[in-house]
């Protein structure tokens, strides 16, 4: 299955910037060995401090129930460990042997005179996500996107308004529903209820503001949708230029360059 693992692979080290590929032999599999795809949130392999490019071990750490497992592969062997009951394993102490039954002993021997972990990274000595210039504007996008939802409500459901006549108090009217409200003016001017004397102005959608001296009704105008729109658009487009993405790529509405332009520039 290396043909599904290999691009899984890569795009996984684009993602995180690091992916790690584990090789060791299986006998339930044909071939015989079996690669195992880890993310950089549960492998990490560290390299020698005087030659850069020489392996020095790997380790895997991951949750097991309430307790952790934490794997180390050396050249020469591979030490398998258990934090202790209820311990997070911060210090050393919380972590004690690990054997399986069907390892042989402790630790497992390695008879390969290597790392078994295959790195892919996108900048040495490890990588970065290639995408982590564009985690500005798309947060930017996000918030955006938000808003503008958060907007079609009011299109929806515009919030509402009522002034009072003068001498005329919001306790006056009718309450057709028992979850329903009667207001009144408190001495600062807020809408309050009657009841508990707490401000009533709500801001949800669909919702109306009962004002001292009823003379008129109206609603509050909702957001243009154009402004969200606007900048959105000019986040991708921002986002493109910030990652040398060819804009096409994004705006799929907008114009597509042919020829020798489509050429350049997605070179």
């Amino acid at each position: 299955q290396l043909d599904i693992f290999e691009s899984l692979s890569i795009e996984r080290a684009c993602e995180f910037g690091d992916s790690y590929l584990l090789v060791w032999p299986d006998e339930t599999v044909p071939c015989g060995v079996r690669v195992y795809l880890n993310g950089p949130r549960v492998m990490r392999l560290l390299y020698d401090d005087e030659n850069e490019i020489e392996k020095r071990f790997a380790i895997k750490k991951w949750s097991e129930g309430n307790r952790h497992r934490a794997t180390l592969y050396y050249a020469d062997r591979v030490e398998k460990y258990i934090t202790k009951a209820g311990l997070s394993g911060d210090d050393r102490s919380d972590w004690v042997r690990y054997e399986d039954d069907g390892d042989g002993g402790w630790p497992v021997p390695n008879e390969y005179g290597e790392v078994p972990v295959y790195h892919l990274r996108t900048a040495f000595q490890y990588g970065v996500p290639v995408h982590k210039a564009a985690y500005g504007a798309q947060n930017l996008i996000h918030k955006l996107a938000m808003g503008h939802a958060g907007g079609i409500d009011y299109h929806t459901l515009p919030q509402r308004y009522a002034i009072l006549k003068e001498g005329v108090s919001a306790n006056d009217f009718s309450v057709g529903d028992e979850d329903e409200t009667s207001f009144a003016i408190d001495s600062t001017g807020a809408t309050a209820s009657a009841d508990d004397g707490k401000a009533q102005l709500r801001s949800e959608a669909g919702s109306i503001w009962m004002l001292d001296g009823v003379q008129a009704l109206g609603e509050f105008m909702a957001s243009d949708p154009q402004v969200f729109l606007a900048p959105m658009t000019f986040y991708v487009h921002a986002m493109a230029q910030i990652t040398t993405t060819p804009a096409h790529y994004f705006d799929a509405i907008g114009q597509v360059p042919s020829g020798e332009s489509l050429k350049v520039q997605e070179a």
